[in-house]
């Protein structure tokens, strides 16, 4: 059938995933290609304790004017910045940053066990200057993120499997994580 074949314009979505599973993920934002969003979680934090958080999950965390925001991926809390100390399994968009963060309000903590920024450029090197928005479009097919740290267990479950896939664990978790 010749109607198959008339131009409808651009597959937003076919190129996005096209271009994700080559890792030209840069050409996403170059060619300004959004992908049909997803619906993103909102979340509503509380204030809490480490207690709170499941226990055998990872944690994320986000320094914010106001305390540290930990998530389990359910549970979205408040915490103390001293209480990271009392988290375990703690991963976070950027360790360097979140360090010294911290150092600054005297808190020592090197207990991270992942880097998401990290693990994104292992496993697309080509894509430095990595966003956690820019990874919520490259991996979630996300347009916009309201809250960054609720879509962080999301985006470290998909690059994950790209590191997996890729064989590039060892060198992200031997060489690349601090």
């Amino acid at each position: 059938n010749l109607e198959n074949y008339v131009y409808s314009g651009k597959d937003s979505d076919g190129l996005i995933d096209l271009f994700t599973e080559l890792e030209f993920t840069s050409l996403i934002e170059r060619m300004s290609l959004v992908k049909t969003a997803p619906s993103m979680p909102e979340a509503v934090y509380t204030r809490g304790n480490a207690g709170d958080l499941e226990g055998g999950k990872n944690v994320f965390v986000e320094l914010r004017e106001d305390g540290l925001y930990a998530t389990d991926g359910e549970k979205h809390i408040i915490l103390d910045p001293q209480d990271i100390t009392l988290l375990k399994n703690v991963c976070a968009w950027s360790v360097k940053d979140t360090m010294h963060a911290l150092d600054k309000l005297g808190v020592e903590f090197d207990g991270f066990t992942d880097d998401i920024s990290l693990m994104c450029y292992t496993a697309s090197p080509a894509d430095s200057g990595m966003t956690v928005q820019k990874a919520a479009t490259a991996y979630l097919g996300a347009d916009t993120v309201s809250d960054t740290l609720t879509v962080l267990p999301m985006i470290f479950q998909k690059v994950y499997a790209v590191l997996e896939e890729q064989e590039q664990t060892a060198l992200y978790k031997d060489t690349e994580l601090p």
